[in-house]
């Protein structure tokens, strides 16, 4: 239908070419409102994401790629800028990229785990090496609904990974301005 659509244009304008102001204005106005209207609905649908990050049964019953998409809301609304949900499928260990507000580019890693499962050294430890050796990523941070365990702790301190259960993912949601 695009095609066309711009060959008819395209034609027009070859047998007219003073019709391309005439043209060009309406497509002008209208490829802007498109734009602003996708702005305002992926705000909406940020602000969405967020309000059910404030809440952990909301929060848990998400799949774990629309769990990704709500960190990617809550760290755009904490002054993460070019936020980045990366897609699922090869995604290297990294979930989103991200700018932090000193301008320092943050890979991320999220899982979405029930309350009772807590994330391990292992899981830890090869997000560190994949952060590190295959993203040559400055920092850090790991995302959970859960909770790590002490061992995955003291490896991301160790390291400079932040880590934010799902207690202090839930704060940080409830501070977003969206």
């Amino acid at each position: 239908m695009v095609l066309l659509l711009a060959s008819v244009v395209w034609d027009l304008i070859a047998v007219n070419p003073s019709a391309a102001a005439l043209i060009a204005a309406p497509v002008l106005v209208v490829a802007a409102a498109w734009l602003i209207f996708r702005i305002e609905a992926s705000r909406r649908t940020d602000r969405q994401r967020i309000a059910y990050a404030r809440d952990i049964g909301a929060l848990l019953s998400v799949t774990p790629r629309e769990f990704e998409h709500t960190v990617g809301a809550v760290l755009r609304a904490n002054g993460y800028d070019n936020v980045e949900v990366r897609d699922g499928s090869g995604d290297q260990a990294i979930d989103i990229t991200c700018i932090d507000r000193a301008g320092a580019p943050v890979v991320v890693q999220c899982k979405h785990y029930g309350l009772t499962r807590k994330v391990g050294t292992p899981e830890v430890k090869t997000f560190i090496g994949m952060a590190s050796a295959h993203h040559r990523a400055s920092s850090a941070m790991y995302v959970t609904t859960a909770d790590f365990t002490r061992g995955a702790r003291d490896l991301a301190a160790e390291h400079g990974v932040a880590l934010l259960n799902g207690t202090e993912f839930l704060d940080l949601a409830r501070s977003a301005t969206a």
